[in-house]
């Protein structure tokens, strides 16, 4: 959904005729695997602007220009505006990033400049009013995506002499790089459990096989790099995961890993769909392991299989929103009992299924002997 500099596709516009379409919700492309529990697409709403996140409540939230939105109600595809930044603050091509705290007290928006100019700036959700401009916090850091880790420290991917991500602390308004060579430009990032995952977004000198690489690094500890202040080459971090271009990076409650981009020009290939990755598989690589495979990936093509895909969690409903186009499609996250009621079924199916057949091949056994 934003325009940072490696090409990332958005194709914005309002939704026609979701209502009509329910059918075609329910036929869109699912590719599943045994390793994490099937999503249920449950519908799907106008994801308008330059940037988007989802506030604690569940609802929306998009900038556009300078002007700030929110859906007027859940799954919604009407929007009102709730206030501005000042005119200035962001650049002509829209905004990079739009990324809501986790209290949602905060929203940090980047502001898709490049080079010395280049800022992310903070306003209190608590001071947006659709009459007027609100004052907001700004710190010079190149900026592409942006993950929170509690209220106060935010980091942020970007290009700035290079790739790098960058550590903001916001009550002392300072920015300090803390990953840098993360191929030839940074992805998505995410914190989850004390560890920043960040992504290559694109690598042309390795032929696309470095492009969408995900590492994690601890956030505490000798080298953590939450208080640290030397920065680390991205090649420290452990090697997780590799999908797509790693465009968006975030996590559902049960750990599994969501993953979206697209990786159209280093040689890949790997586009197409969104990504959900066995949390599982993601701690078995932490612990020493290989990286996540294909096998531990449920893919998401809602919009089929040439689209760009942008991810995120909405906590407040356990469902995973999956843009392209314009269009934000829900998916239902099973909770564990779910899961475990999916997985029971499919073992009492299976064992059905060998109980018919082991029935049929003796009744044949015992006409060929009659």
């Amino acid at each position: 959904m934003n325009n940072s500099l490696f090409g990332r596709a958005r194709a914005l516009g309002l939704v026609v005729g979701l209502g009509a379409g329910s059918a075609a919700l329910a036929l869109a492309a699912t590719a599943a695997n045994a390793s994490v529990p099937p999503y249920t697409l449950v519908g799907s709403f106008a994801v308008t602007g330059d940037a988007f996140d989802i506030l604690p409540d569940g609802r929306v939230v998009t900038i556009s220009g300078h002007v700030l939105s929110m859906q007027s109600a859940i799954g919604a595809s009407s929007y009102a505006a709730i206030g501005s930044v000042p005119t200035g603050s962001i650049s002509g091509f829209g905004a990079s990033f739009l990324s809501v705290s986790p209290s949602g007290t905060s929203i940090a928006i980047g502001d898709n400049n490049f080079g010395p100019g280049a800022s992310v700036v903070i306003v209190a959700t608590a001071s947006l009013n659709p009459g007027a401009s609100s004052s907001v916090l700004s710190i010079a850091t190149p900026n592409s995506e942006a993950a929170w880790n509690g209220e106060g420290q935010l980091f942020v991917s970007g290009f700035g002499s290079g790739p790098v991500v960058t550590r903001i602390d916001i009550g002392a308004l300072t920015a300090t790089t803390v990953i840098t060579a993360i191929g030839d430009g940074s992805g998505g990032i995410a914190v989850r459990a004390g560890r920043l995952y960040a992504g290559i977004g694109f690598d042309a000198t390795s032929g696309g096989a470095l492009t969408g690489d995900i590492r994690a690094f601890d956030l505490a500890g000798p080298g953590g790099i939450a208080t640290g202040a030397a920065s680390v080459g991205f090649g420290t971090g452990v090697l997780v995961a590799d999908a797509l271009s790693a465009g968006s990076l975030g996590f559902d409650a049960a750990g599994s890993l969501l993953v979206g981009g697209g990786d159209f020009f280093s040689g890949s290939n790997d586009f197409g769909y969104a990504a959900a990755i066995d949390g599982d598989a993601i701690l078995a690589a932490l612990a020493g392991g290989s990286l996540a495979g294909d096998s531990a990936e449920l893919r998401l093509s809602p919009a089929g299989a040439s689209a760009f895909y942008s991810v995120r969690f909405n906590s407040a409903l356990n469902e995973v929103l999956v843009v392209s186009g314009g269009v934000g499609y829900r998916y239902a996250v099973p909770t564990p009992a779910a899961a475990g009621l999916l997985a029971l079924s499919g073992l009492v199916a299976a064992r059905r299924q060998r109980a018919g057949t082991a029935a049929a091949r003796a009744s044949a056994r015992s006409v060929a002997h009659a």
